[in-house]
């Protein structure tokens, strides 16, 4: 009796697996006699292109503001963005002066950043889709990472270096190793991503309405367990991290099985937008516990001298 409800557990799983991989990573029939389809040269083209958009939105935030309040002269609005614990501060907790069209456009932008997942493998308008999300992820990282970098922008550009030395890593790997991945490795991947990161979701978002339910009540008592928070925070950079591996390997499936063109800009965006999950989530990391680091490092400076 336990088998057959083994087996229809572990078929389901599997099913729901292939089913996000299908989502995440599409892949499409190789190209039709004289089709264009994709190339080296082509995908990291894309991609460079994706990271030049983010840098964009990183200056674009600085210049919004440099013209809006000291050239315009606009009228600012002052938010104080703060939540009751940790987890729901270290984002973009602070006081914020910004002109009504800055708060306009960065409600603009964390729209769009929330709605690219749903959104990016539509059949139309691929390039703008990622193009906005790369523009608004600048943006929004300027915004709101830029009163906690004021603190020690050092701390700010030593995680940035790690989180690059981290999404390299990879691609050493598969450019000078030749590393080959198993077939396992994928389904153990979307397993993590979708027990861990989407469980962890449900889990946080749980914890937030304490008191409606026994389930409700024994998420939010687990959620605020010590170390329960870093746990999961860990745990998206190293799942995130892994995806690095999918998203190259995936590029050299569509270029090795010359698949359509237009699958360089969903392979190109899949390895940025995954980049810069791994990245916010290091530099959230950082964050949390900005002042135990800066203590640290000033602390074994001062030994040292």
């Amino acid at each position: 009796m336990a088998k057959p409800t083994f087996d229809k557990l572990y078929n389901w799983i599997k099913k729901v697996i292939q089913k996000a991989m299908d989502i995440f990573m599409p892949d499409p029939q190789p190209a039709a006699e004289g089709e264009a389809y994709c190339t080296t040269d082509g995908m990291w083209r894309k991609t460079i292109f994706h990271g030049g958009m983010i840098f964009v939105g990183l200056l674009g935030y600085f210049i919004v503001h440099y013209i809006f309040v000291s050239v315009l002269r606009l009228g600012t609005v002052t938010i104080e963005l703060a939540g009751d614990g940790e987890f729901s501060t270290f984002f973009t907790s602070g006081t914020y002066s910004l002109s009504w069209i800055e708060w306009l456009i960065y409600w603009i932008t964390s729209l769009s950043i929330s709605l690219t997942p749903a959104i990016r493998y539509l059949p139309f308008g691929r390039k703008f889709i990622g193009t906005l999300y790369c523009i608004s992820v600048g943006y929004n990282t300027s915004f709101a990472y830029w009163s906690a970098a004021q603190k020690d922008i050092r701390i700010a550009i030593v995680t940035l270096l790690i989180s690059l030395v981290l999404c390299a890593i990879p691609y050493v790997l598969f450019k000078y190793k030749h590393l080959v991945l198993p077939p396992v490795f994928a389904k153990i991947v979307y397993a993590a991503f979708w027990v861990l990161i989407m469980g962890g979701t449900i889990f946080g978002t749980l914890s937030s309405f304490p008191g409606i339910g026994p389930i409700a009540d024994f998420f939010y008592k687990l959620y605020n367990l010590p170390g329960a928070g870093e746990f999961l925070l860990v745990t998206r950079i190293i799942i995130y991290f892994l995806f690095i591996f999918l998203c190259l390997d995936k590029i050299l499936t569509y270029i090795n099985d010359k698949v359509p063109k237009e699958f360089e800009w969903v392979a190109s965006f899949n390895l940025i937008y995954t980049i810069t999950l791994l990245i916010n989530w290091c530099l959230t990391y950082v964050i949390m516990h900005i002042e135990e680091i800066v203590d640290g490092i000033y602390r074994v400076s001062n030994i040292s001298g």
